[in-house]
């Protein structure tokens, strides 16, 4: 990332306060428009009430007998665009929004601008999975009222989680730093359960950080834990370890006592998997910590192509529909990987021999009792 990108992340516009919701319908003369009404709105002396939501407000085409008058369409529940998003290359359009669920919790989203490509029904799947209520019968307007205006408030958005300059590092549910109000994540999807919060602090450091005294491999997998944020300040390459040794000699508790520091159970994951699937996880695991428990459950073909993509950090080139080269996916992970077999073991199953690159990519490292 260069230092003018960074300085650029580092001036990004924070995102206005949000002006006041209206409180009355539009006068004939100002429709059709719309309008979204955070709360139950009466009319005609409380004879008739409009439930929250998104308005569009026209008029009826009229008769010969009787002129237009104002109808006012519902389309969804509350729904206000805060902001649009795009990060640091001036790519990756989108719009910060901001909803009330039907459990009544105001929630936010970054939506990628493409999801309204076509008829939108993949960005409605995931706004009704976090319980925004749209209309059925109405459905295509809402990606209407989506483009309706282009917000004046303008943020950075963040594709993948890690640092975004040098003073905010995103989470998907939160940004640390001091430049963190000027960062939002933006994902497709509506939930990335891999990262997450229980417990609090001194409870960590007295129930796992505390059971590591006098015990080196349950201190070298903690500390594993926290390199992947010092590798691009660092300027260092991608890289891990893997615990080898029998069953029972405590390897699963080390992996278990480091994916502690970033999530839950979900944030831990297998050997199980190939090469094109874990470019995914990684992404997902940019500038943190990648646990992956049980060599043995990987194909052991599979095994060193794995090995050099995650040292690498980057995945394979591509070709779009059209024929130009995407985006190539990129990564600076540290990895923490349990199995009874030795890389190099692992590999010869599979009929390859194991390459220097490949054991200095991922390093063995003995863990049985002896050693715990």
């Amino acid at each position: 990332m260069s230092a003018a990108v960074l300085e650029a992340l580092d001036k990004a516009e924070t995102v206005a306060p949000e002006e006041a919701p209206a409180v009355t319908l539009p006068k004939p003369n100002e429709r059709p428009c719309w309008r979204v009404f955070d709360d139950w709105l009466s009319l005609d002396g409380g004879k008739r009430k409009l439930r929250p939501g998104v308005y569009w407000c026209s008029m009826t085409d009229g008769k010969k007998d009787e002129p237009p008058a104002p109808i006012e369409t519902w389309v969804c529940g509350p729904l206000h665009l805060k902001a649009q998003t795009f990060d640091e290359h001036k790519g990756n359009f989108g719009r910060l929004l901001r909803f009330r669920n039907t459990a009544g919790d105001w929630r936010e989203w970054a939506m990628p601008q493409e999801l309204l490509a076509g008829s939108g029904e993949e960005l409605r799947r995931e706004l009704l999975a976090m319980g925004l209520e749209i209309s059925p019968r109405h459905r295509l307007m809402f990606g209407d009222y989506l483009q309706s205006r282009v917000p004046k408030s303008r943020v950075r958005c963040a594709t993948s989680v890690g640092w975004c300059g040098r003073h905010a590092f995103v989470l998907p549910d939160e940004v640390i730093g001091p430049g963190k109000a000027s960062v939002i994540f933006q994902s497709g999807e509506r939930t990335h359960e891999e990262h997450g919060q229980a417990g609090n602090l001194d409870a960590w450091r007295e129930l796992v950080a505390g059971r590591a005294i006098g015990n080196p491999l349950l201190m070298l997998g903690i500390s594993a834990a926290f390199l992947g944020p010092l590798l691009w300040p660092a300027k260092q390459e991608p890289g891990g370890l893997h615990l080898v040794g029998d069953s029972s000699t405590g390897k699963s508790t080390i992996l278990e006592a480091a994916r502690s520091v970033w999530g839950g159970a979900s944030f831990k994951r297998s050997w199980r998997t190939t090469t094109n699937g874990l470019e995914g996880v990684s992404v997902l695991h940019n500038d943190g910590l990648l646990p992956l428990d049980e060599l043995s459950e990987c194909d052991p073909r599979e095994v060193g192509a794995i090995a050099y993509l995650l040292g690498n950090g980057q995945g394979k080139s591509r070709a779009s529909r059209t024929g130009a080269a995407r985006a190539i996916k990129r990564w600076l992970t540290f990895v923490l990987s349990t199995g009874e077999r030795t890389l190099a073991a692992t590999m010869a199953e599979g009929g390859h021999r194991a390459k220097a690159g490949q054991g200095v990519r991922l390093l063995d490292v003995p863990a049985d009792r002896r050693h715990g």
